[in-house]
């Protein structure tokens, strides 16, 4: 792995979407260890070798523009656009896809305990 600036433009797409697949895998099995660990419900901090786990319980305060009256919700004075670029990754067919699943999304879930 040597520095991007002496990639080409087709290695930058193929390590970027290895890289994609590979935190997704990651990302899944990440998932099912924290459900694992919160449904096994320790007492306290769980020590292994290298790593201590423990859960933590939190509340969060969120606005929830929903109960906004009708004429503020829908009322443009009150909304801003912005324009952001997102660089997306697709498996070529036959070639990736059959490393990695294609039908996963890159998205972060967080559920409320």
């Amino acid at each position: 792995m040597g520095p991007v600036r002496d990639m080409s433009l087709t290695q930058m797409a193929e390590e970027l979407g290895d890289l994609r697949a590979r935190i997704r895998q990651l990302k899944q099995r990440e998932a099912e260890l924290r459900q694992a660990v919160l449904a096994a419900r320790p007492n306290g901090p769980v020590r292994g070798r290298d790593w201590v786990v423990s859960v933590r319980l939190s509340t969060a305060r969120r606005f929830d523009k929903a109960l906004l009256p009708r004429t503020v919700r829908d009322d443009p004075a009150y909304y801003s656009t912005k324009q952001t670029a997102t660089v997306l990754t697709k498996p070529v067919e036959g070639r990736a896809a059959a490393r990695f699943d294609p039908a996963a999304d890159d998205i972060v879930l967080i559920e409320p305990f």
